[in-house]
């Protein structure tokens, strides 16, 4: 897992040494530890001071033993990917800590944060099928983060800052994808099912392709599971669309029955009768291994079948 680890020092100086380290990882769980001076550890900075906000008196008091800070770090980081903004720095701190507490000083290894955005970018920039440009599309996605997210003046307190790290990944590299197909909805013209109502309320036959496989999504569904998932923080991809999988003609016969319209009116043709520019896949149904998220088909097409008649009204089955 990712994890964002930062440290503050009592000078910048050859003989600084660590005064802080807090680490955050990406599901958010952290620890902060002031540092006690190991013995020889004298090198002092007033203006350092001035900007972390930690005195030597604070150290004398309520720091832990740099051995025991080192043998946590190991106990909890070791395995892990670990991230700093400022990896010259921190790593001399880190090297500093882990040496003084007789640990090897490469036991732990840091990457700059950037490398985590990066490929958290480029990640999600595969995943929606964005390959030209990728590199700078990445680059933008994280300045938009980085503003939205990071303080104008920065905290220079170990947990803040590196809280500010993982809040950019979280904001620019942890996004909620949803795919989802062949939307109908009561609301709108502009969808199948409005075309099936409409044509058959005239009277006239409809053709629809018997031979391509969708997963039909009742949007008053999709927006109650979507907004669901937003309000709980989930990230990653998701399928959302409702239970069942059928061609456009068995679906616009289901559609019918439950409008009352006369089904016969719909007719069977292989989708290439249609002459569209670009081949459509025979079957696209979606799946999820995340278990279902919406309700059957069946009983989405009688809610929406309801919602129409009464003006679009009631249309949801979700709480």
């Amino acid at each position: 897992m990712r994890v964002f680890l930062d440290f503050e020092a009592s000078s910048l100086n050859d003989d600084g040494f660590p005064v802080e380290v807090a680490w955050v990882f990406e599901d958010g769980r952290s620890e902060s530890h002031l540092i006690r001076p190991a013995p020889g550890w004298t090198d002092w900075d007033g203006e350092a001071e001035a900007v972390h906000g930690v005195s030597r008196e604070q150290l004398a008091e309520e720091g832990a033993d740099h051995a025991d800070v080192a043998a946590r770090m190991l106990d909890q980081l070791s395995g892990h990917a670990l991230y700093v903004t400022a990896p010259s720095w921190d790593g001399q701190w880190l090297s500093l800590l882990l040496r003084a507490a007789g640990l090897p000083r490469h036991a732990l290894r840091l990457r700059k944060s950037d490398l985590a955005h990066r490929e958290a970018a480029l990640d999600i920039l595969e995943v929606i099928g964005v390959g030209e440009d990728a590199e700078a599309l990445a680059a933008a996605l994280i300045d938009q983060a980085r503003g939205n997210v990071l303080p104008e003046r920065p905290v220079h307190r170990a947990l803040a800052d590196a809280e500010a790290e993982r809040q950019v990944l979280a904001c620019g590299g942890r996004p909620l994808i949803i795919r989802t197909a062949a939307f109908f909805s009561p609301h709108d013209p502009h969808n199948f099912a409005a075309l099936v109502r409409r044509e058959l309320a005239a009277g006239r036959t409809l053709a629809a392709a018997e031979d391509l496989i969708v997963s039909p999504t009742y949007v008053p569904d999709l927006v109650n599971a979507a907004l669901d998932l937003l309000i709980d923080g989930e990230a990653g991809v998701r399928h959302l669309v409702n239970q069942g999988a059928c061609s456009w003609f068995s679906f616009a016969v289901d559609l019918a029955k439950a409008l009352e319209l006369d089904h016969g009116l719909v007719k069977p043709v292989p989708a290439a009768s249609f002459g569209w520019p670009a081949p459509r896949p025979v079957r696209a149904p979606l799946a999820t291994r995340r278990g279902p998220m919406l309700p059957p088909l069946e009983d989405a097409i009688a809610r929406h079948a309801a919602a129409v008649r009464s003006g679009g009204r009631s249309a949801t089955g979700l709480g």
